[in-house]
């Protein structure tokens, strides 16, 4: 996808050919998706590591969803909660 450090780079340092990237509104909807699936599709957790594998801009997203979708997971590292 073209992304480096939690940021889309979009079309930027793609070769001849190669497809293009996507922008961070795309990047943060399909992270959005995968994070949904995964809390709400494979069961219970017991814990959470929100250790900045994600922009911190939906971290405020990420929060009332844990306790929704997670109810029994504990939550580590980087919340700041």
């Amino acid at each position: 996808m073209n992304v480096a450090g939690k940021v889309a780079k979009g079309d930027s340092g793609w070769l001849p050919g190669m497809a293009k990237g996507v922008t961070q509104d795309e990047f943060e909807r399909i992270a959005w998706e995968q994070l949904t699936e995964l809390w709400t599709q494979f069961g219970s957790f017991s814990e959470v590591w929100l250790d900045g594998g994600y922009p911190l801009d939906m971290l405020d997203e990420m929060k009332p969803k844990l306790p929704l979708w997670q109810p029994d997971a504990v939550a580590w590292n980087g919340t700041q909660w």
